[in-house]
């Protein structure tokens, strides 16, 4: 078997079968000169491998061979898909037709006599290329035929898409313009949104801060109209208070100056000067007094921006040398107290509001008025009843104690004239401690008609004062005891101190004691505790006995400080008051104490 190389692509392949060498070597002589690619295989199966391997274009097989014989063999090579198509020459020493028609049976395409005449061999191998050839062309054409025919089928697709996509690009570009108008009016409307919702964010602000600003404004006139309600509940001269009320009205109002006028009583209805502030000399004594045109008829505020310009500006306004008033009445209940007035140097407009506010101060004045006068009503209702009690005291307890003295004298006169010097002694020691006895009580009663005054001098000054005019001088060994670290409320400081008094008076007229100790302790953090004791005769706290409203009193008084009150006493042992009192102080409790005597 000859296994040369495979020539180039356009070389016809010819396999030559036969299991006999000499025919190969044959073969190759006779087609020396002739552009073929020669192959040679000994037995069948040797062939079909090479014909799968190289799908030749020429069989040249032997009928006659040992083993499997050219027919089969030739058989078997059709049934193969690669040589399909080659050309199969049986050579063969057989002529007779059967032997033909089987190897034509067998797949064969031509035969050839041996021996082999090389001029047939050639010219029929010719041939056979050349067939091959012009099938193969045709079969190119036909596949061309077919593959143009694809192409033009693909062209005209490709047109058709090419003009498909023509169509949608325009109608892309045209979505595209229509669609980045849209976008470029949509972008242009954002930005007018935006632009718009800067600016009202920008209003927002300032209304914002706008309204912070007045709203701070009102919370700070609310405080100060606050403060000024506040003067209503104060203890001090009316004067001052006025005062101090119109100082906080004018620089709520942010004037310049103010007075607060009050109908004299008496009078037609002038008003007299009670308080100012900010006004010269000079115009003091202009609206020192002033007539009643200065109250509105109707009970509103009266405002003028423009003094110099306003033909309705008020008797005597003008001389006062400002540009803007505000003033408003002063009444309670539809009766008229007074007006207060606030100046401005220069013009101003006055809103409803400061209108309101004003009315509402002016008001408040009219409470503090009110409140005086009934403050006075109440001091004189106060005083006139405690004339009345000390009156009854001095019936009850003085005048009792001064009668049974004078009737212990008579009894120890008639003792001395009977000799009766054993019972003389007796009478004579309780003619002594009735003496005593009815110098205590004149001396609290003394005190009474003057007490010290808590509010003013505090509540220690108050204690030792007390105890410095009454217990002492009685004789009796009087100490307040306060630890240095004691700390309670001013406002406490009159209910405690009526509480201590209480005590004292209780002792005084009834326990005979010749001890008393006042002690105050309690921090900040702990509660206050009063204790008040003596060493006195002693009394039972559950039996009715002289002094029992003294103790409803204080009660009384403790459960209005929210504190517990005991009462630690029986006949013989003295007595002891102790009063609780749980609180949290405040700092500006701490702070008040500073300047308060004995509290921390």
């Amino acid at each position: 078997m000859d296994e040369q190389a495979h020539g180039a692509s356009k070389t016809a392949v010819i396999l030559c079968v036969d299991d006999d060498p000499a025919f190969g070597e044959l073969l190759r002589a006779m087609l020396e000169g002739e552009s073929y690619h020669l192959l040679f295989a000994s037995n069948g199966l040797e062939a079909v491998v090479l014909a799968e391997q190289y799908a030749p274009d020429i069989i040249l097989l032997d009928a006659m061979m040992r083993g499997l014989d050219g027919f089969e063999i030739c058989r078997r090579l059709r049934a193969s898909p690669a040589v399909a198509e080659a050309a199969i020459l049986m050579v063969t020493a057989l002529t007779d037709r059967a032997s033909r028609l089987k190897g034509l049976n067998a797949g064969a395409d031509d035969f050839l006599s041996k021996p082999l005449d090389r001029q047939e061999l050639i010219a029929r191998l010719r041939t056979i290329v050349r067939l091959n050839r012009y099938r193969r062309l045709h079969e190119q054409a036909a596949e061309l035929a077919q593959v143009n025919a694809q192409l033009s089928l693909e062209i005209t697709e490709r047109r058709r898409a090419q003009e498909a996509l023509q169509t949608l690009n325009a109608e892309l570009e045209l979505q595209v313009s229509e669609r980045t108008n849209a976008l470029r009016a949509t972008v242009q409307d954002l930005r007018d949104q935006i632009a718009e919702r800067l600016r009202v964010e920008e209003s927002l602000r300032q209304m914002e801060e706008s309204l912070a600003r007045r709203l701070a404004e009102q919370s700070r006139k609310l405080a100060g109209v606050y403060e000024v309600m506040l003067m209503a509940s104060q203890t001090a001269a009316l004067e001052e208070m006025l005062r101090v009320s119109l100082v906080k009205i004018v620089g709520i109002l942010g004037g310049e100056a103010g007075c607060i006028h009050q109908v004299e009583e008496g009078s037609d209805g002038a008003l007299l000067l009670r308080a100012q502030c900010g006004l010269p000399a000079e115009a003091q004594r202009w609206i020192k007094r002033l007539s009643n045109d200065w109250v509105t008829a109707d009970q509103i505020p009266r405002a003028i921006s423009d003094v110099r310009a306003s033909a309705a500006a008020l008797p005597g306004l003008r001389q006062l040398g400002y540009g803007a008033y505000l003033g408003a009445p002063i009444s309670l209940h539809d009766t008229t107290l007074g007006v207060v007035s606030v100046f401005w140097t220069e013009r101003r407009a006055f809103s409803v509001e400061d209108l309101a506010l004003f009315g509402a101060m002016a008001e408040q004045i009219g409470v503090i008025m009110e409140s005086d006068r009934l403050r006075q009503l109440g001091e004189q209702a106060a005083v006139l009843h405690e004339r009345q009690r000390l009156a009854r005291e001095l019936h009850d307890s003085v005048t009792q104690s001064l009668h049974s003295l004078v009737l212990s004298a008579d009894t120890a006169g008639a003792l001395l004239q009977q000799q009766r010097y054993d019972q003389l002694q007796d009478f004579l020691r309780r003619l002594t401690e009735s003496a005593h006895q009815a110098l205590k009580e004149m001396r609290l009663l003394l005190y009474e008609l003057k007490p010290a005054d808590v509010a003013a001098s505090g509540l220690l000054d108050a204690l030792h004062l007390r105890l410095e005019t009454v217990e002492r001088r009685a004789g009796i060994d009087a100490r307040l005891l306060v630890e240095s670290d004691a700390i309670w409320p001013p406002e406490w400081e009159a209910d405690l101190f009526r509480i201590v008094l209480e005590a004292l008076n209780n002792s005084l007229k009834h326990s005979r004691a010749t001890q008393v100790l006042i002690r105050l302790r309690g921090t900040e953090r702990e509660p206050l505790e009063l204790t008040i004791e003596d060493n006195g005769s002693g009394f039972d706290p559950h039996a009715g006995r002289v002094g029992g409203m003294g103790l409803q009193t204080m009660t009384e008084r403790a459960g209005r400080l929210g504190g517990r009150l005991e009462i630690d006493a029986g006949p013989g042992r003295g007595a002891k008051v102790r009063l609780h009192l749980a609180r949290h102080v405040s700092a500006e409790d701490d702070h008040e104490q500073d300047s308060h005597p004995g509290r921390g």
